[in-house]
């Protein structure tokens, strides 16, 4: 296992040792309060060393930023699910008085995604009645901490190349919960 997912999994199992997992909810809309982009090398290259990892904030120059460290890849109006503004950025989960489970991203609930939840810690992110959103994958979302008020979750786990380097790179993402039902 590497060194960013053992680093990540012991701090993680600090803190969820001081959880209580069986009130937390997925289910609210939540507001984008914060986030840090983790990058491990996986082979090395002339900048870095396998197993280097670098943490930087999302929003250190700017109130946007991007899951994908290459910017977006999706071109097709509708795909801002990988678009980050910092205090801006609202994701609900099972939205209230609906039928069926649904995530909205920025309150649209004309372009609704599928959400599904296999365990309390972890919902799955889906693209919706043939609407293309996710360029046909889904967008896991695993919980790491909360408090009652606030959760922090670990979504866009990715591989790429940058410069013949391999690397691995993911997002923890902190939200303040706004709204319950």
């Amino acid at each position: 296992m590497s060194r960013l997912l053992v680093s990540i999994f012991i701090g993680l199992s600090l803190i969820l040792g001081s959880c209580n997992t069986e009130e937390f909810e997925f289910k609210g809309e939540w507001v984008l309060r914060g986030g840090k982009l983790y990058v491990e090398t996986l082979s090395v290259g002339t900048l870095s060393e396998q197993g280097d990892i670098v943490v930087s904030n999302h929003f250190t120059d700017s109130d946007t930023s991007n899951l994908n460290i290459f910017r977006s890849n999706y071109p097709i109006e509708g795909l801002e699910i990988e678009e980050l503004v910092i205090n801006k950025t609202i994701w609900t989960f099972f939205p209230e008085n609906r039928s069926i489970s649904e995530f909205w991203l920025n309150k649209d609930s004309i372009r609704p995604y599928a959400v599904q939840q296999p365990s309390w810690d972890i919902v799955r992110i889906f693209e919706s009645g043939g609407q293309q959103q996710l360029s046909g994958s889904a967008k896991p979302i695993s919980m790491i901490s909360w408090d009652g008020t606030n959760m922090t979750v670990l979504v866009q786990e990715t591989y790429a190349s940058v410069d013949s380097v391999n690397i691995r790179y993911s997002s923890i993402l902190e939200f303040e919960k706004v709204a319950s039902w």
